[in-house]
């Protein structure tokens, strides 16, 4: 082989070419081990040996999975055993391997790899020896399929997948296995969260998604549930909106009572201007919540909910926890910056008073906000225009 660009210090005996992604360096193997017939020694547990697979040779630990020893005068010469091994290697399920003595460096075994790249186990564990054997004389399909549903929702890394990555009940999600009926079972649990949530917080986007993977015990973690919720979205009778799972990307469809009752808070809201006299002066002032609290179907009409929902639909802007304004009048002020801008290099909190009509109760979170968002620039006492104005 001509490796173009390839120097002679990058590479060492042992190593080798595959196809992109075939292969996977290990640390561990699963080994049917056959004590060779000119051996008369034994092999013990934790036995420090060679392995010689293909070019490469690495130290190892032998574990004994089913047996005491191997070998000896009347002793099994065949076993399960998992080689620990000191150094990385590249190997592949039904490899042939060569185990010798550590010292003096005699062969004594040959092995057969049942599995390149297992979890660690214990010795006499039924289980695993039931796995193995079904690895070496069984069909691998039914084990990894067996070995897909025990995962559960967590899943196995593509590198359990014993070969069998595009078996059709394996769904694939990023770097991890998933059992398909597993995965429908928790698209439908996810739509159940998402259903009663709409119920509960009908103004909300939606379930958050931490929430969700909460409540359907989730076994792996968010990283893995927000690559799961966007896979089942694709066919799921609900979304991923952001940070939240919804019924739809706006959230739930709201009755004609509701909708009309959040229309006339957002002009309520709009009619504040940038003044906001705060939720419960609002909640004081305002028919619409009176109103909501003696009908039964707008039980979940509250301020809070109200502002929440606007904030979300890009309709208000939360300066922050206790000063909203609605979109329309924001835009207004950042237009007057941009005019003042044009004209001016800075901006003095007098004329900023000036300009917006606000005092330093508000205004100081205003400006604080257009600080954060790269609106403006804090000098001194002054602000300068900023980058994202």
């Amino acid at each position: 082989l001509a490796l173009n660009g390839v120097k002679k210090d990058d590479i060492a005996r042992g190593y080798q070419l595959v196809t992109p992604g075939s292969a996977a360096v290990t640390r561990r193997l699963d080994v049917r081990l056959n004590v060779m017939a000119h051996y008369q020694g034994v092999v013990k547990n934790r036995q420090r040996v060679h392995v010689h697979h293909a070019g490469r040779e690495v130290l190892a630990r032998v574990v004994l999975l089913d047996e005491e020893e191997l070998g000896g005068n009347a002793g099994p010469r065949t076993g399960l055993a998992q080689l620990h091994l000191e150094n990385e290697l590249v190997a592949a399920r039904e490899d042939r391997l060569v185990l010798r003595f550590y010292s003096p460096v005699t062969s004594i075994a040959g092995g057969i790899v049942l599995d390149a790249a297992p979890q660690s186990h214990k010795r006499f564990d039924e289980q695993v020896q039931e796995n193995l054997i079904i690895m070496e004389s069984g069909d691998p399909a039914e084990l990894f399929r067996q070995n897909l549903r025990q995962a559960g929702t967590a899943g196995l890394a593509l590198s359990e997948a014993l070969g069998q990555q595009d078996d059709p009940e394996a769904l694939p999600v990023g770097k991890r296995l998933y059992h398909r009926d597993l995965m429908d079972e928790l698209a439908v649990q996810i739509a159940a969260n998402v259903d009663a949530y709409a119920a509960r917080f009908p103004l909300r986007l939606g379930v958050p998604k931490e929430e969700c993977r909460r409540k359907c015990k989730f076994k792996a973690g968010p990283n893995e549930w927000s690559a799961i919720c966007l896979k089942l979205a694709e066919t799921a009778s609900w979304v991923v909106a952001g940070d939240r799972i919804g019924p739809t990307e706006t959230g739930p469809l709201l009755s004609a009572t509701m909708t009309a009752a959040v229309t006339k808070a957002a002009a309520e809201l709009e009619g504040f201007g940038l003044d906001w006299p705060g939720l419960d002066n609002w909640i004081e002032e305002s028919p619409l919540f009176k109103a909501a609290t003696r009908d039964k179907e707008m039980q979940e009409f509250k301020a809070a909910e109200v502002i929440r929902h606007l904030v979300d639909h890009e309709q208000a802007v939360a300066i922050s926890n206790e000063y909203h304004v609605s979109r329309p009048a924001y835009d207004e002020l950042l237009t007057k910056l941009r005019a003042h801008f044009a004209e001016n290099d800075e901006i003095a909190f007098a004329d900023f008073r000036a300009l917006s009509g606000l005092t330093r109760k508000l205004g100081i979170p205003m400006l604080e906000y257009l600080d954060f968002n790269g609106l403006t620039i804090r000098a001194g006492d002054v602000r300068r225009a900023g980058a994202s104005l």
